[in-house]
């Protein structure tokens, strides 16, 4: 992994979103979370699991994203289409194949995708890797699921050496 180039791909397509999403506090978030869900070696879960991309991302939660939020933005909708380059529908899309496929294959749509589950938490940006544990832990992995803060902060600390 080009740790360079992931960043900058994520920074990028946070710009192309809009400025307000591309705090580099985000920014690193985002990095930090798709080593830890990935390693940023695998693009689908391991073991059949419905995850996809760096970011592992679920269609279901991409589903959810566009019923309970994107829904009600046509504004936002429109931001994401454009700073992905695909057609407006696929943001207005609850089809959970088209999701799947398309967050396998297109990491700025994905990394959009976790930026606005992100975005959609009441919590501030994280701006040390305790803070940015807990983020990842009650926003995006959530109290169901496997990971842990311990275990985040300690992949973290590894790759900042």
């Amino acid at each position: 992994m080009n740790r360079g180039q992931v960043k900058s791909l994520i920074s990028n397509t946070l710009k192309r979103l809009g400025s307000k999403y591309a705090h580099k506090n985000a920014v690193k978030l985002l990095f930090w979370t798709g080593y830890v869900e990935s390693r940023y070696e695998y693009i689908h879960q391991l073991n059949d699991g419905p995850a996809k991309s760096f970011w592992q991302f679920e269609p279901q939660s991409a589903v959810s994203c566009v019923q309970n939020y994107l829904k009600y933005r046509k504004v936002v909708r429109e931001h994401c289409a454009r700073a992905t380059m695909t057609d407006i529908k696929l943001w207005e899309s609850e089809d959970l194949h088209v999701w799947s496929w398309v967050l396998e294959h297109n990491m700025a749509v994905a990394i959009i995708m976790a930026r606005l589950k992100y975005w959609r938490s009441p919590q501030p940006l994280p701006t040390n890797i305790d803070e940015a544990g807990s983020m990842w832990k009650t926003t995006y992995n959530s109290s169901k699921g496997k990971g842990t803060v311990a275990k985040f902060k300690s992949l973290i600390s590894n790759i900042n050496k």
